[in-house]
Formats: structure tokens, sequence, C-alpha cells
């Protein structure tokens, strides 16, 4: 038969492992990318971002806001997945483009 505290102990560890696997579970999967930016115009005002990956694969780009960016920046960028999209909620300039 099992102790009061054994109980107690027993109920703490799976309070525990259930929070940590709900706060798991709340993060979802995460996106890690790094390329080239690449914008494309439609209109003045109206466009597009899209990342350049090195093996050639093209990965749109959400952004919450109007990014001061350069088309050819060398970006790290983390976010979450959006259909085919990356929805970033973080990115870092590695490199700017050269001057033309």
């Amino acid at each position: 038969m099992m102790g009061f505290s054994q109980m107690v102990t027993r109920a703490r560890a799976r309070a525990r492992l259930l929070l940590i696997s709900g706060l798991l579970a709340a993060c979802g999967p995460s996106i890690h990318l790094e390329g080239e930016l690449v914008i494309y115009v439609a209109h003045p005002g109206h466009g597009g971002y899209a990342l350049l990956l090195d093996s050639g694969e093209e990965r749109d780009l959400i952004f919450s806001s109007e990014p001061d960016l350069a088309p050819g920046a060398r970006l790290e960028v983390w976010g979450e997945p959006s259909g085919d999209a990356v929805k970033v909620e973080r990115y870092q300039v590695l490199r700017q483009p050269a001057p033309e």
C-alpha cells in the first residue's frame, strides 16, 4: 500500500509532466531558415517577400509589419509555418547586399 507522501510525490510528478507537455504543445513547430531576401513588387505598395534558400528553394515570408530590408540581404529567420509560407516572428540581417 502506498503512503500519503508517496501519493503526493507521484501526483506532483504527473502535474509537472502535464504542465511541461502542455507548454511544449503550445510552442508548436518552429521554423529556422537562412537565405537571401527576395522582394516581389506587383505595383508600388503591394508586393511580397520570399527567402531564397541555399538549396534553391524559395519560402514565402509573412511579416507582421513592413520590414526595412533591401533585396539580396542575407537573413536568418525564425517563425511559424503558415501553409507553404513562414510567418516571421523575428529575423536577423547577417549581411547587407553589395552596393550596385
